[in-house]
């Protein structure tokens, strides 16, 4: 019987198409079978994903280069909105429930009313390399899953490494599938234990210092001149400086907004090349910018995170800051009118609502021990304290230093033994209890701590299960110091 041509074209097509379709199906079973193999099951039912440490080292390279500045509009994801107080009152809810926290460990801030933890997680020291990256992560991770909703950074913290860390801690924290929800470093695996909302949790940041050329360059281009940077080339808090710097910080972390956004060192840096009334003036201008940032929901509030000088020395000092005429300031700044409104619900919804300043009960206690700010009124009401002046003008105090200085002798003349028994067992590394007596310093809204040393790390914590010493607790272990 005679061939058919055609008959032959179209079985050799058929042939070619099985061909086709079985590597197709082969190929996708590799898939389905490896996608598997990287998967495993926790508590029976959820599936998570684990990252070696060559895969979570090449994530940081990645976030890297996603906050490439040349390229950052391109790839950067911006995780959006900002931490509320309902949603942090929902955060404090669930660690009191799901991990044990101690309900006095948090506390709402006066003037916002956001429920924040009494101890948060600090950015600031470490090497500029890979390994602190990936330490200051996992302190981050472990920290808000055991009930700490507050993390604070700055531009200049490790050369801007600092915000890319605390950026990929919250990229972990927020992603809405399982990438990154379990991760291995070194043998030691840490899980986060819930997607969290950008809403529960209050980030930090800080501008003023020019760490890097790119933060100048951009300033430059947004108007800024030469001069503005101060002698040493490296300060500058004109509104294009912190504009540029806020650009920068929010690229770094992958956010829309900042919670909150300090001057840093403000009257540290300007003490000795401006005049007290030149001070305040640089301050008004700062702040009526940063007012306009928080219209454009690019910060919620603005403070002032302070060192050496500004509320921590005499108020005849050169640096010395009173904090009823800053906060005056920003009434103006915010066009709060002449009426002395210190509140929102009074119709004053200025944004100068926190101080940083360094508190340890053993070393730096001018906080709570010298009374050398006004109120409100005027001479004939007195002179108060920091915390009591903060406390009336709504002002909300974070303590940075909150081990001291280092200095392990001057910590010998706080009574631990002071500390109820019950409390003490469970702290017993020496810098843990300095920790858990300066969270518990009057007025102290929260102390921060930088902690990435694993061990340190699980030792800090303990203190979020207990509630901090109540006011003659305090007094008494701090009776010698």
């Amino acid at each position: 019987m005679k061939e058919n041509p055609g008959q032959n074209r179209c079985l050799v097509f058929l042939r070619r198409r099985g061909k086709i379709a079985f590597v197709v199906a082969f190929v996708l079973s590799i898939y389905i079978v490896s996608s598997i193999s990287r998967s495993f099951k926790t508590n029976g039912s959820t599936k998570t994903r684990v990252l070696k440490k060559s895969e979570w080292n090449n994530a940081l390279i990645q976030r890297r280069n996603e906050v490439d500045y040349k390229k950052a509009e391109t790839h950067r994801v911006v995780v959006v909105g900002a931490a509320t107080p309902s949603s942090t009152t929902n955060f404090r809810d669930d660690a009191v429930k799901v991990v044990g926290a101690h309900s006095h460990h948090f506390r709402k801030s006066p003037g916002t009313d956001h429920v924040l933890s009494s101890i948060g997680i600090g950015t600031y020291l470490g090497d500029k390399d890979t390994k602190t990256d990936i330490l200051v992560v996992d302190a981050i991770v472990k920290s808000v899953n055991a009930g700490i909703n507050v993390i604070d950074t700055a531009s200049n913290y490790r050369k801007g490494k600092g915000e890319i860390s605390v950026g990929m801690a919250l990229k972990h924290l927020f992603a809405e599938d399982d990438l990154g929800v379990e991760y291995k470093v070194d043998g030691q695996m840490e899980k986060r234990r819930r997607k969290y909302q950008r809403s529960e949790i209050f980030v930090s940041t800080k501008a003023g210092f020019v760490a890097t050329s790119e933060m100048k360059s951009r300033a430059l281009e947004k108007g800024a001149s030469s001069a503005d940077f101060g002698p040493e080339g490296r300060y500058c808090i004109t509104p294009e400086c912190i504009e540029a710097s806020l650009d920068i910080s929010l690229e770094r972390m992958g956010l829309e907004t900042v919670d909150l956004l300090y001057l840093h060192n403000f009257a540290e840096k300007l003490w000795n090349v401006l005049t007290k009334e030149q001070m305040y003036s640089s301050l008004k201008i700062a702040f009526e910018h940063l007012e306009i940032e928080r219209q454009k929901g690019r910060i919620q509030f603005y403070g002032l995170a302070t060192f050496s000088k500004s509320f921590r020395i005499s108020p005849v000092e050169k640096g010395a800051l009173d904090l009823n005429r800053v906060v005056g300031i920003a009434q103006e700044a915010a066009k709060c009118g002449a009426k002395h409104a210190l509140s929102k619900k009074n119709g004053c919804d200025h944004g100068m609502r926190f101080v940083q300043l360094p508190v340890s009960p053993h070393s730096m206690p001018e906080m709570y021990t010298k009374k050398w700010q006004e109120l409100p009124g005027g001479n004939n009401r007195g002179l108060h304290t920091f915390s009591d002046a903060a406390l009336e003008l709504q002002v909300g105090i974070f303590s940075s230093k909150s081990l001291g200085t280092g200095n392990e002798k001057k910590s010998q003349c706080l009574n631990f033994d002071k500390i109820p028994g019950q409390i003490n067992s469970v702290l017993r590394h020496p810098k843990t209890q300095v920790l858990h007596v300066t969270r518990s310093s009057p007025g102290i809204m929260c102390a921060l701590v930088g902690q990435k040393d694993p061990e340190h790390v699980i030792s800090n914590l303990k203190t979020v299960h207990l509630p901090p010493l109540d006011r003659e607790e305090f007094y008494e272990v701090v009776a010698n110091c």
